[in-house]
């Protein structure tokens, strides 16, 4: 109220711009009301809270795959056109309660929190009548999933099938006194070199610039595809260095070698099996400066891609030196 207006007739003064006054405001002037709000903040910085949160809004939902209610709220071509690729799961009042009983640490208000939950889907559409235009945040959350693009992919060595050559069992045998650490590991994961592995081929004074090895887990795993790509980011850091070594004709137990990892990483292309037969072709593209580098591909049976791995390691080999 400015010194040229000192009287003002109104049934209502909402003091503050924020969205909750702008609601309440609204919700007065619709029961027919006269309404004023006052507020103090400069234009540039109008908005109330909602002004530091950009408009964030958490409302109850069905998820992007149920009924079109979320697809009516949102009022943005952009949007809309996304949410075929898009994974967004329902959030129910449950959750909704549960996140508010966390975060406040059970101190907000029951009956103020039933209201805010039950009703919160209501009011954002209640908004959008009074031409509130809501959108998904993409840029503060990640919702995609795969989707529509162009796809390609390296073509899977030529190799025989898992079924048919050795385990890696049939492979250290004779060699326990050569590799016993390799001999008494456990094995969650049974492994199918295509190839002769280091010991093997050093054994016999050959060199290999790849290895090329099939494995799985031991067994049926649950369903869930996150513990399926931690078992393939787990068995990501098996003979990705050796490639190092076998190109010099070298290998763990026969040759005193000092290896340690630097960085490990790994990028997953496509939803993987991890209790199915995978197949894991490493090389070695450099290795200087006592540093050496393996990449490896995670490829299915049907040859296509499932991830990319990068590793480089400290590696030192002391000749004349006995492992």
């Amino acid at each position: 109220m400015s010194e040229r207006d000192p009287d003002v007739d109104t049934d209502v003064v909402v003091v503050g711009g924020g969205n909750a006054g702008f609601c309440a405001a609204h919700a007065s002037r619709e029961s027919g009301a006269r309404v004023l709000v006052l507020e103090k903040g400069p234009p540039e910085e109008a908005g109330g809270n909602s002004f530091y949160t950009a408009g964030a809004f958490r409302i109850v939902h069905d998820g992007a795959d149920g009924e079109q209610r979320l697809r009516e709220l949102v009022d943005d071509k952009i949007t809309q056109d996304r949410l075929a690729d898009t994974v967004l799961e329902p959030y129910t009042a449950e959750q909704f309660t549960e996140d508010m009983q966390r975060l406040t640490e059970g101190h907000c208000d029951p009956a103020m929190t039933r209201i805010l939950v039950e009703d919160s889907a209501e009011i954002v559409a209640w908004l959008a009548g009074h031409g509130i235009r809501w959108r998904l945040m993409y840029e503060r959350q990640s919702y995609l999933s795969g989707g529509r693009g162009i796809e390609h992919g390296i073509e899977p060595p030529d190799l025989p099938d898992p079924e048919s050559v050795p385990s890696v069992d049939e492979l250290l045998r004779g060699y326990e006194d050569v590799v016993p650490h390799f001999v008494n590991a456990l094995r969650p994961i049974d492994w199918r070199y295509t190839n002769d592995p280091a010991w093997v081929m050093r054994d016999k004074g050959e060199k290999l610039t790849y290895n090329r090895v099939w494995m799985k887990a031991e067994g049926t795993m649950p369903d869930d595809p996150v513990l399926h790509a931690a078992a393939l980011v787990y068995s990501s850091d098996t003979t990705v260095l050796d490639s190092i070594i076998t190109t010099h004709g070298l290998s763990w137990g026969f040759d005193r070698i000092f290896a340690v990892t630097m960085n490990h990483s790994v990028w997953l292309h496509r939803p993987v099996r991890f209790d199915e037969w995978v197949l894991y072709s490493t090389s070695s593209p450099v290795a200087a400066d006592s540093r050496g580098l393996g990449t490896g591909h995670f490829f299915d049976r049907s040859g296509q891609l499932l991830a990319t791995v990068v590793q480089e390691g400290i590696v030192k080999y002391f000749p004349g030196a006995k492992a």
